[in-house]
C-alpha cells in the first residue's frame, strides 16, 4: 500500500496520488473516455482523452449522479469523486449547483477494519489505497442503472407474476429462483436515479508494485454491494443516498470490526484556481436531535449526525463555493443487546486531520482512526474531534462500530448520504446557525431513509428522440409515462407532459445551469391529441422548435407530471429536465441520405443562412461557416478539455467520407482532418477548433483548404480575424 510522503506539500500530495493511481492501473492497458449517466452521441464525441482500463468491468470516471442538484461521480471501487483525474466538465466530482464550476469532493471511499483470528490488524480502503476491485473475469460486474417507474422495478411488488417479490436484483444476471431466463425483471428500483454495483477486497495483485514489506496488502476478503440513490423533488434533490452490504467471504472471523467513510473534500471554485483551491477548507461535526411536526401524522424524532467541510472565507478561489459539503451516517447493523453490534445507530468516531504529517501510513494507524482513541475501562467509546479553525487541506473519517464478530458469511449493512447544507445567505461560521437553520437537506435525507428510501415522485419521463434539422429541432416521445403506476399509491396518475429547452450552454461544465432551462410546451393529457402523430412508440408525440440557430448547441428534455392523490395526501409531482436531458447541435443541412445523390442546402458563408437546396453529386457545396471568422464568435464555447480554445469553425455539406487539409497561403500544412460518417457525430458537418497540428492556436490570416472525397475535390479559402 502506498501513501503520500509525510513532508509533501498538499498540492504535491495530490499529484503524487494521481500518479500513484495511474501507475497502479497501468498493468491493465488503457483506452476509453468518460461518459455521463445518460450521455448522448454528441456528448460522447467531445469527451477528453482520459485514460481508463480496457477491462470493461472497472468503471471509473464513467458514471455520475446528475438528476438532482449535487452532481456526484460514482465507481465500482467504493470510490466517490474523481481523485483529480477529470475536469468538472467531464466527470464532476461533487459539483453543486449544476452548471457551476464549484466542486466539493476530491475523493471519498469506504474503509473497513478489524482484527483477524491470528491477531493481525487489517484495514481495507477505497482511498487512498485502491484495495476494492470488481472481478476482472466477470463482464457482468459493472455499474447498473435503474429508476422508479422502470418496467420490472416496482418495489414490494411481484412484477413478473411468479409469486416472488423483488427477487431479481439489477445486476445483469438471472437471479430468479424459478430460473425463468429473464434478467432484472423484478427488482426494487429506488429514486429517480439508482446505481448498483459489486466489488471485492480479496486481491493482492498490486503487491508486486509495493517495495515496503510492511505496506503489502493483506485483504480482509470482503464482498460489497453498493447502491446509490438520487431524487429530483425540490425538497430532496440536494443529497445522494448510499447503501452498502458487506459480506465476509473469507475463512476467518473478523473481530472488533469498524465500518468507516473517509472523505477528502477539496472545496472551491475550480475555474479560478486549479492547483490551490483545496488548501483553505474547514471541517466540523454536528450531532443534533430534532422533532418534525407533521400535520395529521405523528411527530418524527430525528437524530442527525453530519460531518461537513466548507470553503473558508477569502483564499485563492474567492470563497465562491458557498455550500457546506456533508456526510451523514443514516443507519447500520444494530444488535438490541449490544453484544455483537451497537444497540442503536450512532457515530462511533469522527476524525479530522490535515494533509501530510497526519495521514495514517499503515493499517494499524488507519484502524486507530476507525476505532478512535477515547477509552473507558476496556472499551473504546465515542470519540469526536473538535472543529477545525485553521484553514488547510483536511480529510474527515466517520466510523460505526464496533462489530464484535463478523464470521464467514455474515453481513454488515451500512447507510450514509452525501448532503449539501445550503447557507441561504446565513453565517457559515456560526455553529449554532448551522445547527438550527442549515440542516434542512440533512433532515430530508434522514426522513427519506427512515421511510425505506421512499419519496413521492412524478411519473418517469417518456422515451424521447431529438432530431436536429436546418433551423429547427424535432422532439418526439412515446407514451411510457402514461403506462406507469405511481410507486406510492400504485395508481395510474399521469396528468401531462412538459417539454424543456436549455440555451446558452458553452461547455464550461458537463451540464447546463438550472437557470438556463425554460419550459417551451406544457401538454395536459386533454390536449395530447394535438401532438399525437398516430404512430406507436417513440414518435407517437411530436413537438417542433423553430426558435434555434444553426451551429449552436441546445438541450431538450421531455418530462411528465401527475395529478397527485388527495385521498393519500400526495400533492402533484412534476418531473425535472435533468431526468432525460439530451444535447443536439442544430444542423446546417438536413439529415442526409448516404446515397451518392444527396439533398444539400446552399449556404450564405458569411451568415450561415439557407439560400435554397438542390441535389448534388460533387463537393461544390462544401463551405466554411462563418467566413470570415472573427474572435469571440457567438457560438464559441468556453475553454475546456473538449475544445482547448473554445473556438471553432464548421465545414458544412461535407461528403460522407472526406479528407480536409488546411494550409497557409505559403503552402505550409496547418492541419489534416479525416471525416467518416461511421464515426463522426454528424454525417456532413465537421468542426475545427483552430488549433494546428503542432497544437498551437492559429493566427489571423487567409487559409486554404482542400477537400478530397469519393465524389470529387474542392479547393477553397477562409479568413481568420483575431
Amino acid at each position: 500500500m502506498i501513501n503520500p510522503c509525510s513532508v509533501c506539500r498538499p498540492d504535491c500530495r495530490k499529484k503524487r496520488l494521481q500518479a500513484m493511481f495511474a501507475a497502479m492501473l497501468a498493468c491493465l492497458i488503457f483506452i476509453a473516455v468518460p461518459a455521463s449517466a445518460k450521455m448522448t452521441p454528441e456528448q460522447y464525441s467531445g469527451q477528453p482523452e482520459v485514460s481508463l482500463p480496457s477491462n470493461s468491468t472497472l468503471q471509473f470516471l464513467l458514471r455520475f449522479h446528475n438528476v438532482g442538484k449535487l452532481i456526484l461521480h460514482v465507481s465500482n471501487q467504493g470510490v466517490f469523486g474523481t481523485r483529480g483525474n477529470a475536469p468538472p466538465n467531464a466527470a464532476p466530482s461533487g459539483q453543486w449547483l449544476p452548471g457551476e464550476p464549484h466542486e466539493y469532493l476530491w475523493a471519498a471511499g469506504l474503509w473497513v477494519g478489524g482484527v483477524t483470528e491470528d491477531n493481525d490488524t487489517l484495514v481495507s480502503t477505497a482511498i487512498y489505497n485502491p484495495e476494492f476491485w470488481p472481478s476482472f473475469f466477470d463482464p457482468l460486474e459493472v455499474i447498473y442503472e435503474t429508476w422508479e417507474g422502470r418496467p420490472g422495478g416496482l418495489r414490494n411488488q411481484d412484477d413478473d407474476g411468479d409469486g416472488e417479490i423483488d427477487e431479481d436484483n439489477i445486476d445483469g444476471s438471472n437471479n430468479d429462483p424459478w430460473n425463468d431466463t429473464r434478467i432484472d425483471e423484478d427488482h426494487a428500483a429506488i429514486s429517480q436515479q439508482m446505481f448498483r454495483c459489486v466489488y471485492y477486497d480479496s486481491s493482492t495483485f498490486l503487491n508486486d508494485r509495493i517495495t515496503d514489506p510492511q505496506e503489502l496488502h493483506r485483504p480482509l476478503n470482503l464482498k460489497v454491494w453498493q447502491e446509490s440513490y438520487q431524487w429530483i423533488g425540490p425538497n430532496w434533490d440536494d443529497f445522494v443516498g448510499l447503501h452498502f452490504v458487506i459480506e465476509n467471504i473469507g475463512d476467518e472471523t473478523i473481530n472488533n470490526a469498524y465500518v468507516g467513510f473517509m472523505v477528502d473534500s477539496d472545496v472551491g471554485d475550480v475555474s479560478l484556481s486549479q492547483n490551490s483551491f483545496h488548501v483553505d477548507d474547514l471541517s466540523n461535526f454536528i450531532s443534533q436531535d430534532t422533532t418534525i411536526i407533521v400535520l395529521g401524522a405523528p411527530d418524527e424524532k430525528l437524530s442527525l449526525n453530519v460531518a461537513y467541510m466548507r470553503d473558508a472565507e477569502g483564499g485563492d478561489d474567492g470563497s465562491n463555493a458557498d455550500g457546506l459539503f456533508g456526510v451523514m451516517f443514516l443507519g447500520h447493523t444494530v444488535d438490541s443487546t449490544g453484544i455483537n453490534a451497537p444497540p442503536k445507530v450512532e457515530i462511533h468516531a469522527y476524525r479530522s486531520w490535515s494533509s501530510g504529517e497526519e495521514d495514517p501510513e499503515n493499517d494499524r494507524e488507519r484502524y486507530r482512526y476507525l476505532r478512535g482513541s477515547k477509552k473507558e475501562g476496556p472499551a473504546y467509546v465515542q470519540d469526536i474531534d473538535p472543529p477545525e479553525s485553521r484553514p488547510a487541506d483536511y480529510r474527515m473519517l466517520l466510523s460505526a462500530g464496533q462489530f464484535r464478530q463478523v464470521r464467514p458469511g455474515d453481513l454488515l449493512e451500512f447507510d450514509a448520504a452525501f448532503v449539501v447544507l445550503d447557507p441561504l445567505g446565513l453565517d457559515r461560521n456560526d455553529e449554532n446557525v448551522v445547527r438550527t437553520k442549515m440542516l434542512g437537506n440533512a433532515i430530508a435525507a434522514q426522513r427519506i431513509f427512515n421511510r425505506d428510501w421512499t419519496a413521492a415522485a412524478a411519473p418517469p419521463p417518456p422515451e424521447q428522440r431529438v432530431i436536429p434539422g436546418d433551423h429547427r429541432v424535432t422532439i418526439e416521445w412515446d407514451d411510457f409515462s402514461e403506462q406507469t403506476r405511481d410507486p406510492l399509491s400504485l395508481k395510474f396518475d399521469f396528468q401531462g407532459y412538459q417539454v424543456w429547452k436549455a440555451a446558452g450552454w458553452r461547455r464550461a461544465t458537463v451540464d447546463p445551469r438550472d437557470d438556463q432551462w425554460f419550459l417551451v410546451a406544457d401538454v395536459d393529457k386533454d390536449d395530447l391529441a394535438d401532438f399525437d402523430t398516430g404512430a406507436q412508440g417513440i414518435g407517437k408525440y411530436r413537438y417542433i422548435d423553430t426558435d434555434v440557430k444553426n451551429g449552436f448547441p441546445y438541450w431538450y428534455a421531455v418530462t411528465a407530471y401527475d395529478h397527485g392523490d388527495e385521498e393519500s395526501g400526495i400533492a402533484p409531482e412534476f418531473g425535472k429536465f435533468s431526468q432525460s436531458k439530451q444535447l443536439v447541435y442544430v444542423r446546417f443541412s438536413p439529415t442526409r441520405s448516404l446515397e451518392d445523390g444527396v439533398d444539400v442546402f446552399e449556404i450564405d458563408p458569411s451568415t450561415g443562412e439557407v439560400m435554397g437546396s438542390r441535389e448534388i453529386r460533387t463537393v461544390e457545396n462544401v463551405n466554411v461557416v462563418p467566413n470570415p471568422y472573427r474572435l469571440e464568435a457567438a457560438w464559441d464555447e468556453e475553454d475546456s478539455p473538449f475544445n482547448p480554445t473554445g473556438r471553432k469553425i464548421y465545414f458544412v455539406n461535407v461528403p460522407a467520407r472526406a479528407t480536409i487539409t488546411i494550409y497557409t497561403l505559403a503552402g505550409d500544412l496547418v492541419q489534416t482532418i479525416e471525416h467518416n460518417y461511421h464515426t463522426a457525430p454528424e454525417v456532413d458537418l465537421v468542426s475545427w477548433n483552430l488549433v494546428s497540428r503542432n497544437n498551437q492556436e492559429i493566427v489571423s490570416g487567409v487559409y486554404l483548404y482542400h477537400i478530397e472525397s469519393d465524389v470529387g475535390e474542392k479547393v477553397g479559402r477562409f479568413v481568420i480575424i483575431r
